[in-house]
């Protein structure tokens, strides 16, 4: 059967458009299996659906404040430390990337903002180092809604955890 690029953007479309955001183990994740394995049904291919274990998060939702903005839309980093019940606040402080060579100049308490990722432990130790109060995580391109992302268990093992949650590039922009 030849390659149809029309049916091919179809399906994108499907999945990305109707089905939407699809993190594992979430309703959007079964529908889009099930439009996939319909799909090869119907071209004669002998498919199945095969159960596998998802981690999930307990928490899908997190309360992030922020002077100047108010409530911003955010969603917590799984195996990160759990905010104290009162809360926390401090000095929101830009941070550029995780390397020592940026982090000198800044203090226990202060609450990191960083865009994208933790990144690799080689990043991530020298952020723990600093002893931040928190660190937020921005979404490193726009109109992307907060990411359930997670932790290594390796990594906070071997640097620890502060409260970690992800926001949205524009609200993060907006925070700068």
């Amino acid at each position: 059967m030849p390659f149809d690029s029309r049916q091919a953007f179809r399906h994108l479309a499907a999945l990305a458009k109707d089905v939407g955001i699809r993190p594992g183990g979430s309703p959007a994740e079964r529908r889009a299996a099930r439009y996939v394995l319909g799909h090869f049904k119907s071209l004669g291919l002998e498919s199945s659906l095969e159960p596998f274990d998802v981690e999930i998060p307990g928490k899908t939702e997190s309360d992030c404040t922020i002077d100047g903005l108010g409530r911003v839309a955010s969603r917590p980093v799984a195996a990160t430390a759990n905010t104290p019940a009162r809360g926390l606040s401090g000095p929101l402080v830009f941070v550029e990337s995780g390397e020592e060579v940026h982090l000198p100049a800044f203090r226990p308490g202060q609450i990191f903002l960083l865009y994208g990722e933790l990144g690799p432990p080689e990043k991530y130790a020298p952020l723990m180092r600093a002893k931040p109060a928190a660190i937020i995580l921005a979404e490193n391109a726009r109109f992307i809604e907060p990411r359930l992302t997670k932790l290594p268990h390796e990594t906070r093992e071997a640097f620890g955890a502060v409260p970690t949650l992800r926001i949205t590039f524009e609200d993060a922009d907006r925070a700068l």
